[in-house]
Parts: C-alpha cells; sequence; structure tokens
C-alpha cells in the first residue's frame, strides 16, 4: 500500500513513513560495519568501465586502467580526487625519471631497478607515496616495449 492511496489514514501514514525509514536504515547497513557494498560496486562498475573505455580508444594495457581505478577509489570524494592530484604529479615524476634514466642507460632490469631507487625516494621526499604502485607499473610498460616514443607517453597519460 503506497502514500498515494487516498483512503489511508494519518495512522495509516505515519505507519507507511516508519516502514520506509525502516527500509533506508537497512540499506544504510551496505554501507556501514565490515562490508562497504556501495564502494565495491563502484570499484566493480569503475574499474569495468575504464577497461571498456580504454579498449575503445585502442590503448595498449587496457587493463592497467581498471587496475588504475580499482587503486583510485577512495571512501570520499574528496579523497579519491586529493589521490588522484597526488598520482597526477606522482606520473609526471615517474615519466620524467624514466624518460632521462632509460634514454641514458638503455630498457633493462638494472635501469628499472635505478628507477624504483630514484623514483621512490623521490616520491617519499615530495609525499606523493600514494603514487608509487601505480606509477611503477606504468613504467614497465616502456621497459616492456624497450622503446620511448611520444606515442607511448601520450597513450599512458590518456
Amino acid at each position: 500500500m503506497g502514500l498515494n492511496n487516498h483512503r489511508m489514514t494519518t495512522d495509516d501514514q505515519v505507519s507507511w513513513y516508519r516502514r520506509e525509514v525502516e527500509e533506508l536504515k537497512g540499506f544504510k547497513y551496505l554501507t556501514s560495519g565490515k562490508i562497504n557494498f556501495i564502494k565495491i560496486l563502484k570499484i566493480a562498475a569503475g574499474s569495468s568501465a575504464a577497461i571498456l573505455i580504454a579498449d575503445l580508444l585502442g590503448l595498449n594495457y587496457s587493463a592497467s586502467a581498471g587496475i588504475i581505478t580499482l587503486l583510485s577509489i577512495q571512501d570520499t570524494k574528496k579523497e579519491t580526487l586529493l589521490v588522484a592530484g597526488k598520482r597526477l604529479l606522482a606520473f609526471i615524476l615517474a615519466l620524467l625519471t624514466a624518460y632521462v634514466l632509460f634514454t641514458s642507460l638503455g630498457f633493462y632490469t638494472v635501469t628499472f631497478g635505478i628507477f624504483l631507487l630514484v623514483f621512490i625516494s623521490l616520491s617519499y621526499l615530495l609525499k606523493l607515496q600514494e603514487g608509487i604502485a601505480m606509477c611503477s607499473v606504468l613504467v614497465t610498460h616502456f621497459l616492456i616495449e624497450k622503446i620511448w616514443s611520444r606515442y607511448l607517453s601520450l597513450m599512458k597519460v590518456s
């Protein structure tokens, strides 16, 4: 019986509102306690959408877009934007560091190790730790491809 039924008495309407409020309290349970189902849905949908969009754009390593999305979704929009900003700055730092090292020392595992030493140190110094894992994974794409090109850099930025 809905609220639009004009035959409802005031007592019936109050009871109906109480039931609706109780149902909404039950929904709150989905976002409280040990499991945040709303966040899980956001992560799943966002990661899937990121992979789909990367595929539609024809980007290599489109699955990385989904993983980056998974790592980026935080509990609040403000936290998500803050982490995204720090990761963007870390990404620029990683690109510059990787460019200098790979173009001067070559595309070797040892060079990647040196990249990690330099990049992680600078990230901690600049308080950009949130971007270490993500950027390190993205830089491995340069190592795998063994080529540095403007095209590959633009694909990473996308």
